[in-house]
Order: structure tokens, then sequence, then C-alpha cells
């Protein structure tokens, strides 16, 4: 056998001599099965450990039945909660003067006042935009109205209530003649 191994197993034995010692020294003792259990482990630990006692507690059944508190739901912040609105105030008490006064029949009315009419809207427009061509100084809108063709420019009249107003690359803007203050209104190609 050669030196190192010598040494390695000097180095082996030792330690498995000081695991053992370690086990036995620190290892619990023996509690018996009826007795007080032992609070000390060590030799030195006993004298400080209090002496156990056969105090025997008597069981408080009255403590036992009471049923435990009612669980309350309360808050929970992943669900969304809507409390519903309170209850609407219950009407004021009137006296029998009051009462009566509420009953009696109101005879000195004014008439009712007729509602007024409605102001006249703006006509639809019926006609669909197709598109333009020409410069854009001088630009031709082209309009379909059911079979018709109807080719227009900036200011003039389409169908006797509608002014062409802006004519773009792919929109016309349409003026009402009848309607000077409403918004003109704007054509997309195909509507």
């Amino acid at each position: 056998m050669t030196p190192q191994a010598k040494r390695l197993g000097a180095i082996l034995l030792a330690a498995i001599a000081l695991a053992v010692l370690l086990q036995t020294w620190g290892a619990p003792d023996a509690v018996p099965a009826a007795g007080p259990s032992r609070v000390a482990r060590r030799p030195g630990a006993a004298a400080a450990a209090k002496p156990a006692t056969n105090e025997v507690v008597k069981l408080r059944l009255a403590q036992l039945e009471n049923p435990p508190p009612e669980y309350r739901v309360g808050r929970n912040p992943f669900r969304f909660y809507d409390p519903p609105p309170p209850p609407p105030p219950p009407p004021p008490r009137l006296s029998a003067a009051e009462l009566a006064g509420l009953r009696a029949p109101v005879t000195n009315l004014p008439p009712p006042t007729p509602p007024a009419p409605p102001k006249p809207q703006p006509p639809q427009i019926r006609f669909k935009f197709l598109g333009s061509f020409g410069p854009e100084s001088a630009r031709i809108a082209v309009f379909l109205d059911g079979e018709n063709t109807i080719n227009a420019q900036v200011g003039d009249v389409v169908l006797k209530k509608f002014r062409v107003a802006k004519i773009g690359y792919e929109s016309a803007d349409i003026e009402f003649v009848d309607f000077p203050d409403a918004p003109a209104q704007r054509l997309p190609v195909g509507r």
C-alpha cells in the first residue's frame, strides 16, 4: 500500500469516527410512552428545564359546541359590482285639505300651444358620383341619376336642386340650392 493510500484511509477512518461520535452525543433520549416528555437533550441543559407536572386539564365542552362565527363575503377586487340604487324616499304625507286641493279640477289653465312645425330639411341626394376628369383648373364631375349621365363643373346646378361646390379626385361636395345655410355633403366615388 502506498503512503498516500494509508494517509487517505486514516483520514477516512477519523471522519467516520467523528460522525459516529456526533451522532451518539446529539441523539435524543428515549421518551417513555405514558410519561411526560423531556425538554432537555443535553446533559448540561437538564438542570435548566422545568420539572414536569402531572396536572390534568379539564375539557370544557361548552367551548367546543359554539358554532364558528359566520363568514361574510366582502369586496372582491377581481369582480366589478355595481350596487343597486337606494330605494326612493316615501311620498310626503298630505293633510285632507291638501288632498282635496289636489283632486279639484283646474279650470283656469291656458290652452296648450300647438307644436312648432318641423323645419324643412334639404332633399336627399339620389344620384351617384362616378368620378372626374379634365385639368385641375376646369375639372368636370360625372354623376349618374338612374340611367342618365350628368356632367357638371364647379358652380353648376344639377337636377334644379343641387349645386356642385367642389370637385376632387375621389369626391365631390354638393350644396343645396334652396338651403344656402345647410352644410355641403361630400359624395365619395360610387355613392
